[in-house]
């Protein structure tokens, strides 16, 4: 069952983890203004927890080579009684707008990781603005 527009849905951000951080000054030229920025996700869910986790992995590249890279992850606990609204027959739906504004959350969170743990050789990289409107589709059924 789809919750319309107007239905809240109750969440609590319950941990942020820093799966995987790095550095390649090897890599880095600072002759070249700017980055290319590859950003990918991955949702992953708990279902004893009640618990979604947003993973993002965001790579700063020159010239095709990475100058930096981080995994991270923000982890979202449902309320119990929308989880198992959410859920047929054990596969469990997970709506586009909700797992959007998960993203956006963990867009920002990866911001400032960034920002926290980069190295004075890369003081001037920033995590932009980034419109993720667009990168889930649909709705998301995980068994």
């Amino acid at each position: 069952m789809r919750p319309k527009k107007s239905d809240k849905i109750s969440f609590q951000l319950v941990s942020i983890t820093t799966d995987e951080f790095a550095t390649f000054k090897e890599n880095y030229d600072p002759g070249k203004k700017g980055f290319e920025i590859n950003l990918g996700l991955d949702i992953r869910v708990n279902d004893d927890q009640k618990i979604v986790g947003m993973f993002t992995r965001i790579i700063f590249e020159q010239k095709s080579k990475p100058v930096l890279l981080l995994k991270s992850g923000c982890h979202f606990q449902l309320d119990p009684a929308f989880w198992e609204s959410q859920t047929t027959d054990s596969m469990l739906n997970l709506p586009v707008d909700l797992l959007t504004h998960f993203l956006v959350i963990a867009v920002g969170t990866a911001r400032g990781i960034v920002h926290a743990k980069k190295p004075a050789w890369l003081s001037d990289i920033l995590v932009p603005t980034l419109d993720v409107s667009n990168m889930i589709k649909e709705d998301i059924q995980i068994e």
